[in-house]
């Protein structure tokens, strides 16, 4: 099955031949705690096992935390079966495993993530200069209403229109998959 962008895993998406499509802006868009890291992540490990390159900017959970939910799936593409509760707990039964998932992606070089530069909330201008860097074919941000607004909007959804333009544009210019998660109920942020 041939498709124009990247594979979603979704079959009802996939079957239109599209996928994500460059210079898309893709939101998700629910409650906390219902899976909206996990779903970035998956998409995310689906399109670096595609050989796409992948930045995951993640202001929402640390670098170290978001690394075992990426190493869940990344693990899953190469057939090796982690637990995030038995990684997160420490169980010794996920030493072999995880040392074989370091062994199958160590010469990998098409996934960053960045949670902050230098100790600060990213904006707009630092999210450019990292597509730069990184050339991405998807990138993907958790928490989208953590980011910085380069125009420091004081109103929480003028804010995130800010933001959300912003991205798009760079999603355009950079011909590149921007996909983003924001909570619900935060608009004031």
């Amino acid at each position: 099955n041939f498709l124009y962008g990247i594979p979603t895993g979704l079959a009802v998406i996939d079957a239109t031949h599209q996928g994500w499509m460059a210079g898309e802006l893709v939101g998700f868009y629910a409650r906390p705690a219902v899976g909206k890291t996990w779903m970035l992540v998956r998409e995310a490990a689906i399109a670096w096992a595609n050989g796409d390159r992948v930045l995951l900017i993640s202001p929402e959970v640390s670098t170290r935390q978001i690394a075992l939910r990426i190493d869940v799936f990344l693990g899953y593409y190469h057939g090796i079966r982690l637990s995030h509760k038995k990684i997160f707990a420490g169980h010794p039964d996920q030493q072999a495993p995880y040392e074989a998932l370091a062994e199958a992606v160590k010469a990998s070089e098409r996934w960053w993530t960045v949670d902050s530069l230098q100790g600060r909330p990213l904006g707009l201008r630092d999210i450019r200069m990292l597509i730069q860097q990184f050339q991405p074919d998807l990138v993907c941000i958790d928490g989208v209403m953590l980011l910085h607004d380069d125009e420091r909007a004081k109103d929480g959804w003028q804010k995130i229109e800010n933001i959300c333009y912003g991205l798009k544009n760079l999603a355009t210019a950079h011909d590149t998959v921007i996909m983003v998660s924001h909570q619900a109920g935060k608009m004031n942020t």
